[in-house]
């Protein structure tokens, strides 16, 4: 498995992947991406921003996620609760992975590599948020260390999330 930067030519195969979580989602009566988000425009965006990534597996993408080393205004206030730390960090959105594919621990190694992608540039923790229904996401999260912190507002349509904060080793 390869962790490697979103191409244009990966959208389609992204967009699928994108499409089945949506899918699952509605069927599971969460309303977390029901609005046509995330969209082809928001990966270009992330393409050109080089924070889009895909999980590689035998030349088919197994998943995919956004890893950005800039702060998220999204983060910047909690509606309740406080972030562990304000030291800089990584914050991960958009993490999906092929609905065949699932349950293989693909989604907790595109956390790790992340957590490589921190330590390469010295920074000690990583933010992520999801939508409070989204089980599986919060059960992956809390396995791989990360600690609720309270919830936040998007700005994007004033919608709540639940915010995880995880310290890396220093």
């Amino acid at each position: 498995m390869e962790l490697r930067r979103m191409e244009t030519h990966d959208l389609p195969a992204v967009m699928a992947i994108l499409h089945q979580a949506q899918a699952y989602f509605k069927a599971q009566g969460i309303d977390q991406w029901q609005d046509g988000y995330p969209d082809e425009a928001t990966l270009l965006q992330d393409i050109q921003n080089g924070t889009a990534y895909v999980a590689e597996q035998d030349k088919m993408i197994a998943g995919c996620a956004t890893v950005a080393f800039t702060p998220d205004e999204n983060y910047t206030t909690m509606v309740s609760g406080q972030w562990l730390t304000d030291r800089p960090y990584a914050m991960i959105h958009r993490i999906a992975v092929d609905e065949q594919l699932k349950g293989q621990g693909i989604a907790g190694w595109i956390l790790a590599q992340a957590e490589q992608m921190c330590s390469q540039r010295g920074v000690l923790s990583i933010k992520i948020d999801t939508h409070q229904d989204n089980a599986s996401m919060r059960r992956l999260l809390e396995k791989h260390n990360y600690q609720l912190c309270g919830v936040i507002q998007l700005h994007r349509d004033l919608s709540l999330r639940v915010a995880y904060e995880k310290r890396l080793e220093e």
